[in-house]
Protein backbone atom coordinates (compact mmCIF):
# COMPACT_ATOMS: atom_id res chain seq x y z
CA UNK A 1 0.00 0.00 0.00
CA UNK A 2 2.75 2.07 0.49
CA UNK A 3 3.18 2.32 -3.33
CA UNK A 4 0.70 5.06 -2.75
CA UNK A 5 2.31 7.43 -0.96
CA UNK A 6 4.93 7.55 -4.26
CA UNK A 7 2.91 9.51 -6.79
CA UNK A 8 4.53 12.16 -8.44
CA UNK A 9 2.70 14.87 -7.12
CA UNK A 10 5.15 17.49 -8.06
CA UNK A 11 6.41 16.71 -11.70
CA UNK A 12 4.23 19.08 -12.83
CA UNK A 13 4.79 22.86 -14.36
CA UNK A 14 3.71 26.62 -13.51
CA UNK A 15 2.15 26.76 -17.03
CA UNK A 16 -1.47 24.64 -15.50
CA UNK A 17 -1.42 27.43 -13.04
CA UNK A 18 -0.90 30.02 -16.38
CA UNK A 19 2.87 30.81 -14.44
CA UNK A 20 5.00 30.93 -16.80
CA UNK A 21 8.09 31.48 -14.55
CA UNK A 22 9.36 28.43 -15.67
CA UNK A 23 12.92 28.36 -16.71
CA UNK A 24 12.38 25.35 -19.76
CA UNK A 25 8.75 27.27 -20.83
CA UNK A 26 10.98 30.82 -20.77
CA UNK A 27 13.69 28.97 -22.80
CA UNK A 28 11.71 28.03 -25.06
CA UNK A 29 9.35 30.83 -25.84
CA UNK A 30 12.92 32.86 -26.63
CA UNK A 31 14.05 29.41 -28.76
CA UNK A 32 11.13 30.33 -30.92
CA UNK A 33 10.93 34.02 -31.59
CA UNK A 34 14.59 33.50 -32.42
CA UNK A 35 13.88 30.87 -35.02
CA UNK A 36 10.88 32.99 -36.47
CA UNK A 37 13.54 35.79 -36.83
CA UNK A 38 15.34 33.19 -38.43
CA UNK A 39 12.45 32.02 -40.72
CA UNK A 40 10.67 35.56 -41.42
CA UNK A 41 14.62 37.20 -42.71
CA UNK A 42 15.56 34.04 -44.94
CA UNK A 43 11.95 33.64 -46.25
CA UNK A 44 12.51 37.15 -47.88
CA UNK A 45 15.81 36.23 -48.97
CA UNK A 46 14.17 33.36 -50.16
CA UNK A 47 11.35 35.30 -51.97
CA UNK A 48 13.72 38.05 -53.33
CA UNK A 49 16.51 36.23 -54.45
CA UNK A 50 14.00 34.15 -56.43
CA UNK A 51 12.67 36.99 -57.60
CA UNK A 52 15.67 38.02 -59.26
CA UNK A 53 16.49 34.61 -60.66
CA UNK A 54 13.48 34.84 -62.62
CA UNK A 55 13.67 38.68 -63.74
CA UNK A 56 17.75 38.06 -64.65
CA UNK A 57 17.73 34.76 -66.13
CA UNK A 58 17.79 36.26 -69.68
CA UNK A 59 20.70 38.33 -68.67
CA UNK A 60 24.10 38.20 -66.89
CA UNK A 61 24.94 34.35 -66.36
CA UNK A 62 27.15 35.05 -63.38
CA UNK A 63 25.04 37.00 -61.77
CA UNK A 64 22.14 34.27 -62.75
CA UNK A 65 24.69 31.82 -60.41
CA UNK A 66 25.69 34.38 -57.58
CA UNK A 67 21.45 34.73 -57.37
CA UNK A 68 21.11 30.87 -57.28
CA UNK A 69 23.72 29.70 -54.49
CA UNK A 70 21.79 32.77 -52.35
CA UNK A 71 19.02 31.47 -53.19
CA UNK A 72 20.07 27.78 -51.99
CA UNK A 73 22.14 29.08 -49.31
CA UNK A 74 18.84 30.46 -47.91
CA UNK A 75 16.58 27.86 -48.43
CA UNK A 76 19.43 25.94 -47.06
CA UNK A 77 18.78 28.41 -43.73
CA UNK A 78 15.12 28.06 -43.92
CA UNK A 79 14.71 24.64 -43.72
CA UNK A 80 17.75 24.60 -40.54
CA UNK A 81 15.30 27.38 -39.12
CA UNK A 82 12.58 25.47 -39.85
CA UNK A 83 13.74 22.05 -38.01
CA UNK A 84 14.69 24.07 -34.78
CA UNK A 85 11.39 25.70 -34.28
CA UNK A 86 10.10 22.19 -34.28
CA UNK A 87 12.34 20.62 -32.38
CA UNK A 88 11.80 23.72 -29.80
CA UNK A 89 7.95 23.32 -30.12
CA UNK A 90 8.10 19.35 -29.26
CA UNK A 91 10.24 20.01 -26.08
CA UNK A 92 7.62 23.15 -25.31
CA UNK A 93 4.71 20.65 -25.86
CA UNK A 94 6.23 18.00 -24.21
CA UNK A 95 6.44 19.90 -20.67
CA UNK A 96 3.15 20.57 -20.86
CA UNK A 97 1.74 17.31 -22.14
CA UNK A 98 3.99 15.78 -19.23
CA UNK A 99 2.41 18.17 -16.70
CA UNK A 100 -1.07 18.02 -17.95
CA UNK A 101 -1.18 14.41 -17.93
CA UNK A 102 0.71 14.02 -14.07
CA UNK A 103 -1.98 16.17 -12.73
CA UNK A 104 -4.57 14.29 -14.59
CA UNK A 105 -2.91 11.20 -13.45
CA UNK A 106 -3.25 12.29 -10.30
CA UNK A 107 -7.08 12.30 -9.87
CA UNK A 108 -7.63 9.65 -12.28
CA UNK A 109 -5.49 7.08 -9.95
CA UNK A 110 -7.06 7.76 -7.08
CA UNK A 111 -10.55 7.73 -8.88
CA UNK A 112 -9.92 4.44 -10.19
CA UNK A 113 -9.42 2.59 -7.29
CA UNK A 114 -12.48 4.27 -5.71
CA UNK A 115 -14.47 3.47 -8.62
CA UNK A 116 -13.37 -0.19 -8.12
CA UNK A 117 -13.86 -0.66 -4.71
CA UNK A 118 -17.40 0.45 -4.89
CA UNK A 119 -18.07 -2.37 -6.84
CA UNK A 120 -17.08 -4.14 -4.35
CA UNK A 121 -18.87 -6.31 -2.03
CA UNK A 122 -17.10 -5.89 1.59
CA UNK A 123 -19.10 -8.31 3.79
CA UNK A 124 -18.19 -11.32 1.53
CA UNK A 125 -14.41 -10.68 2.12
CA UNK A 126 -12.67 -12.53 4.26
CA UNK A 127 -10.97 -10.54 7.31
CA UNK A 128 -7.10 -10.24 5.47
CA UNK A 129 -9.35 -9.00 2.15
CA UNK A 130 -10.97 -6.34 4.47
CA UNK A 131 -7.92 -5.22 6.21
CA UNK A 132 -6.46 -4.76 2.38
CA UNK A 133 -9.70 -2.98 1.16
CA UNK A 134 -9.63 -0.57 3.95
CA UNK A 135 -6.15 0.31 3.66
CA UNK A 136 -6.96 1.11 0.57
CA UNK A 137 -10.10 3.20 0.94
CA UNK A 138 -7.89 5.28 3.70
CA UNK A 139 -4.76 5.85 1.37
CA UNK A 140 -7.17 7.36 -1.81
CA UNK A 141 -9.21 9.39 0.73
CA UNK A 142 -5.80 10.83 2.19
CA UNK A 143 -4.64 11.67 -1.27
CA UNK A 144 -7.41 12.92 -2.39
CA UNK A 145 -7.18 15.20 0.48
CA UNK A 146 -4.03 16.06 -0.07
CA UNK A 147 -4.48 17.17 -3.52
CA UNK A 148 -6.38 19.51 -2.71
CA UNK A 149 -3.47 21.17 -0.67
CA UNK A 150 -0.34 22.79 -2.11
CA UNK A 151 1.69 20.67 -0.70
CA UNK A 152 3.54 20.57 -3.76
CA UNK A 153 5.23 23.96 -3.36
CA UNK A 154 7.63 22.28 -0.84
CA UNK A 155 8.59 19.23 -2.65
CA UNK A 156 11.32 18.29 -1.29
CA UNK A 157 12.07 18.22 3.15
CA UNK A 158 15.31 16.88 5.08
CA UNK A 159 13.62 13.69 6.16
CA UNK A 160 11.60 12.84 3.12
CA UNK A 161 10.66 13.10 -0.11
CA UNK A 162 11.37 11.84 -3.59
CA UNK A 163 15.06 12.69 -3.67
CA UNK A 164 15.04 10.52 -0.56
CA UNK A 165 13.90 7.45 -1.80
CA UNK A 166 15.42 7.97 -5.53
CA UNK A 167 18.95 7.82 -3.41
CA UNK A 168 17.77 4.50 -1.51
CA UNK A 169 16.42 3.12 -4.42
CA UNK A 170 20.09 4.06 -6.28
CA UNK A 171 21.82 1.83 -3.37
CA UNK A 172 20.15 -1.44 -4.13
CA UNK A 173 19.21 -2.24 -0.99
CA UNK A 174 15.83 -1.53 -1.14
CA UNK A 175 12.14 -1.81 -3.28
CA UNK A 176 14.05 -1.23 -6.25
CA UNK A 177 14.75 -4.79 -7.53
CA UNK A 178 18.40 -5.34 -9.47
CA UNK A 179 18.43 -8.76 -10.30
CA UNK A 180 18.15 -9.18 -14.63
CA UNK A 181 18.12 -6.22 -16.73
CA UNK A 182 14.94 -5.67 -17.74
CA UNK A 183 15.47 -4.10 -13.77
CA UNK A 184 18.27 -2.17 -14.27
CA UNK A 185 16.83 -0.71 -17.63
CA UNK A 186 13.38 0.14 -15.56
CA UNK A 187 15.64 1.92 -13.21
CA UNK A 188 17.49 4.15 -15.93
CA UNK A 189 14.10 5.08 -16.85
CA UNK A 190 13.02 6.36 -13.62
CA UNK A 191 16.60 7.99 -14.08
CA UNK A 192 15.56 9.73 -16.97
CA UNK A 193 12.13 10.61 -14.98
CA UNK A 194 13.69 11.93 -11.58
CA UNK A 195 16.09 14.44 -13.61
CA UNK A 196 12.56 15.76 -14.89
CA UNK A 197 11.02 15.95 -11.92
CA UNK A 198 14.42 17.99 -10.18
CA UNK A 199 13.88 20.27 -12.55
CA UNK A 200 9.52 20.36 -11.73
CA UNK A 201 11.04 20.57 -7.80
CA UNK A 202 12.07 23.42 -8.68
CA UNK A 203 9.89 25.12 -10.47
CA UNK A 204 7.21 24.89 -7.66
CA UNK A 205 9.55 25.60 -5.22
CA UNK A 206 10.28 29.31 -7.07
CA UNK A 207 6.02 29.39 -6.89
CA UNK A 208 5.90 28.49 -2.92
CA UNK A 209 8.62 31.30 -2.73
CA UNK A 210 6.20 33.72 -4.42
CA UNK A 211 3.49 32.71 -2.20
CA UNK A 212 5.03 32.23 0.68
CA UNK A 213 4.76 28.64 1.30
CA UNK A 214 8.47 27.72 1.74
CA UNK A 215 10.22 25.58 4.44
CA UNK A 216 11.71 27.00 7.32
CA UNK A 217 15.05 28.37 7.06
CA UNK A 218 16.58 25.70 9.29
CA UNK A 219 15.71 22.59 7.35
CA UNK A 220 16.06 24.17 4.08
CA UNK A 221 19.68 24.71 5.36
CA UNK A 222 19.91 20.86 5.70
CA UNK A 223 18.78 19.85 2.54
CA UNK A 224 21.78 21.82 0.34
CA UNK A 225 24.11 18.40 1.44
CA UNK A 226 22.11 15.89 0.34
CA UNK A 227 21.86 17.02 -3.16
CA UNK A 228 25.54 18.13 -2.97
CA UNK A 229 27.18 15.10 -1.78
CA UNK A 230 25.57 13.64 -4.98
CA UNK A 231 28.03 16.38 -7.39
CA UNK A 232 30.29 13.64 -8.00
CA UNK A 233 33.52 13.83 -10.26
CA UNK A 234 34.34 10.27 -10.85
CA UNK A 235 30.55 8.44 -11.90
CA UNK A 236 32.02 5.56 -10.13
CA UNK A 237 31.76 7.23 -7.04
CA UNK A 238 28.33 8.40 -7.66
CA UNK A 239 25.63 6.39 -5.55
CA UNK A 240 23.30 6.02 -8.90
CA UNK A 241 26.39 3.81 -10.15
CA UNK A 242 26.58 1.73 -7.50
CA UNK A 243 24.13 -1.20 -8.63
CA UNK A 244 26.71 -1.16 -11.96
CA UNK A 245 29.37 -2.43 -9.78
CA UNK A 246 27.87 -5.37 -8.09
CA UNK A 247 25.64 -6.56 -11.43
CA UNK A 248 24.27 -10.34 -11.40
CA UNK A 249 27.37 -12.73 -12.44
CA UNK A 250 25.02 -13.97 -15.12
CA UNK A 251 24.98 -10.66 -17.23
CA UNK A 252 27.06 -11.38 -20.43
CA UNK A 253 30.01 -8.78 -20.94
CA UNK A 254 27.93 -6.98 -23.41
CA UNK A 255 24.62 -6.60 -21.16
CA UNK A 256 27.35 -5.02 -18.52
CA UNK A 257 29.31 -2.95 -20.65
CA UNK A 258 26.18 -1.66 -22.16
CA UNK A 259 24.84 -0.80 -19.18
CA UNK A 260 27.48 1.08 -17.62
CA UNK A 261 27.44 3.40 -20.73
CA UNK A 262 24.07 3.80 -20.32
CA UNK A 263 24.00 4.72 -16.39
CA UNK A 264 27.47 6.59 -17.15
CA UNK A 265 25.51 8.97 -19.97
CA UNK A 266 22.57 9.28 -17.78
CA UNK A 267 24.48 9.99 -14.48
CA UNK A 268 26.72 12.46 -16.40
CA UNK A 269 24.73 13.97 -18.48
CA UNK A 270 20.94 14.40 -16.72
CA UNK A 271 21.68 13.82 -12.91
CA UNK A 272 24.90 15.44 -11.66
CA UNK A 273 23.79 18.48 -13.90
CA UNK A 274 20.30 18.42 -12.12
CA UNK A 275 21.83 17.85 -8.60
CA UNK A 276 24.15 20.96 -9.27
CA UNK A 277 21.61 23.15 -10.49
CA UNK A 278 19.40 22.09 -7.84
CA UNK A 279 21.92 23.38 -4.84
CA UNK A 280 22.83 26.55 -6.68
CA UNK A 281 19.13 27.36 -6.49
CA UNK A 282 18.99 26.25 -2.76
CA UNK A 283 21.74 28.56 -2.40
CA UNK A 284 21.01 31.47 -4.26
CA UNK A 285 17.16 31.86 -3.78
CA UNK A 286 15.64 29.12 -1.88
CA UNK A 287 17.30 29.12 1.22
CA UNK A 288 17.45 33.32 1.36
CA UNK A 289 13.52 33.49 0.75
CA UNK A 290 12.91 30.34 3.70
CA UNK A 291 11.09 31.38 6.63
CA UNK A 292 12.21 32.87 9.72
CA UNK A 293 9.31 30.33 11.03
CA UNK A 294 8.60 26.87 11.99
CA UNK A 295 5.44 25.25 11.99
CA UNK A 296 2.75 24.72 9.55
CA UNK A 297 0.69 26.94 10.98
CA UNK A 298 2.22 29.72 10.21
CA UNK A 299 1.85 28.82 6.41
CA UNK A 300 -1.35 30.63 4.53
CA UNK A 301 -3.35 27.10 4.01
CA UNK A 302 -1.21 25.71 7.22
CA UNK A 303 -4.31 24.77 9.31
CA UNK A 304 -5.68 22.89 6.26
CA UNK A 305 -2.57 21.56 5.64
CA UNK A 306 -1.85 20.53 9.54
CA UNK A 307 -5.28 18.65 9.16
CA UNK A 308 -4.52 16.65 6.27
CA UNK A 309 -1.08 15.56 7.55
CA UNK A 310 -2.65 15.03 11.01
CA UNK A 311 -5.59 12.42 8.75
CA UNK A 312 -2.15 11.13 7.08
CA UNK A 313 -0.33 9.86 10.23
CA UNK A 314 -2.67 9.19 12.56
CA UNK A 315 -4.92 7.15 10.67
CA UNK A 316 -7.94 8.82 12.54
CA UNK A 317 -10.81 10.65 11.74
CA UNK A 318 -9.62 12.85 15.12
CA UNK A 319 -9.15 16.94 14.47
CA UNK A 320 -5.80 18.29 15.61
CA UNK A 321 -7.31 19.80 18.66
CA UNK A 322 -9.36 16.20 19.62
CA UNK A 323 -5.80 14.67 19.47
CA UNK A 324 -4.02 17.73 21.63
CA UNK A 325 -6.82 16.59 24.75
CA UNK A 326 -6.28 13.06 24.21
CA UNK A 327 -2.90 13.50 24.97
CA UNK A 328 -2.92 15.31 27.96
CA UNK A 329 -6.01 13.51 29.27
CA UNK A 330 -3.05 10.96 28.98
CA UNK A 331 -0.44 12.61 30.27
CA UNK A 332 -2.14 13.04 33.21
CA UNK A 333 -3.91 9.57 34.02
CA UNK A 334 0.25 8.07 33.27
CA UNK A 335 1.17 10.60 36.02
CA UNK A 336 -1.58 9.49 38.47
CA UNK A 337 -0.65 5.90 37.99
CA UNK A 338 3.10 6.66 38.43
CA UNK A 339 1.78 8.41 41.61
CA UNK A 340 0.23 5.40 42.87
CA UNK A 341 3.42 3.36 42.07
CA UNK A 342 5.34 5.82 44.16
CA UNK A 343 2.81 5.84 47.01
CA UNK A 344 3.46 2.02 46.73
CA UNK A 345 6.91 1.94 47.53
CA UNK A 346 6.81 3.85 49.90
CA UNK A 347 9.33 6.22 48.15
CA UNK A 348 9.16 10.00 49.75
CA UNK A 349 10.10 13.37 47.46
CA UNK A 350 8.67 14.29 43.74
CA UNK A 351 8.14 12.30 40.67
CA UNK A 352 10.72 13.45 39.09
CA UNK A 353 13.35 12.74 42.43
CA UNK A 354 11.28 9.28 41.51
CA UNK A 355 12.22 9.03 38.15
CA UNK A 356 15.76 9.37 39.04
CA UNK A 357 15.94 7.07 41.96
CA UNK A 358 14.49 4.38 39.67
CA UNK A 359 16.97 4.79 36.88
CA UNK A 360 20.09 4.82 39.02
CA UNK A 361 18.97 1.43 41.86
CA UNK A 362 21.49 -1.06 40.93
CA UNK A 363 18.90 -4.11 40.89
CA UNK A 364 16.90 -2.74 38.37
CA UNK A 365 19.78 -2.15 35.74
CA UNK A 366 19.85 -5.07 33.28
CA UNK A 367 22.98 -4.21 31.66
CA UNK A 368 26.40 -3.26 33.12
CA UNK A 369 28.10 -2.29 29.66
CA UNK A 370 27.61 -1.08 26.33
CA UNK A 371 28.71 -4.68 25.07
CA UNK A 372 25.88 -6.29 27.08
CA UNK A 373 22.91 -4.33 25.57
CA UNK A 374 24.49 -5.34 21.62
CA UNK A 375 24.48 -9.44 23.16
CA UNK A 376 21.12 -9.10 24.02
CA UNK A 377 19.39 -7.55 20.71
CA UNK A 378 21.81 -10.51 19.15
CA UNK A 379 20.16 -13.11 21.20
CA UNK A 380 16.39 -11.79 20.31
CA UNK A 381 17.54 -11.14 16.55
CA UNK A 382 17.72 -14.59 16.42
CA UNK A 383 14.31 -15.54 18.30
CA UNK A 384 12.77 -13.45 15.52
CA UNK A 385 14.22 -14.25 12.39
CA UNK A 386 13.63 -17.60 11.73
CA UNK A 387 9.95 -16.35 12.15
CA UNK A 388 9.97 -13.52 9.98
CA UNK A 389 9.17 -15.62 6.31
CA UNK A 390 6.71 -17.22 8.32
CA UNK A 391 4.61 -13.90 8.48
Amino acid sequence: MNVLYFYFINAQFYFLNLDFNSFFIFRAFCFIFISSIFLDLNFLIFSFSLNLIFISFTFLTSEVILLLLLTLFSLCIFIIGCLFLIINLLLFDSFIIFSIDEVKKQGEFFNKYDSELATINYEKLSDEEKNSYDIIKWEVSVGKNLLNQNANLMPIQQFWGTHLTMGQFAGGESAQPFKDEKDYKNFLKRMDLYAVWIDSAMVYMKKGINKGIVLPKALSIKILPQFEGMITKKVDDNLFYTTIKSMPASFSETQKETLKKEYTTTITEKLIPRFQKMADFLKSEYIPASRTTSGIGSLSNGNDLYKAYVKQWTTTEMSPEQIHELGLSEVARLKSEMEKVKAQVGFKGTIKEFFDYVRQKPELLSFKSPEEVIANFERIHKIIMPNVNKL
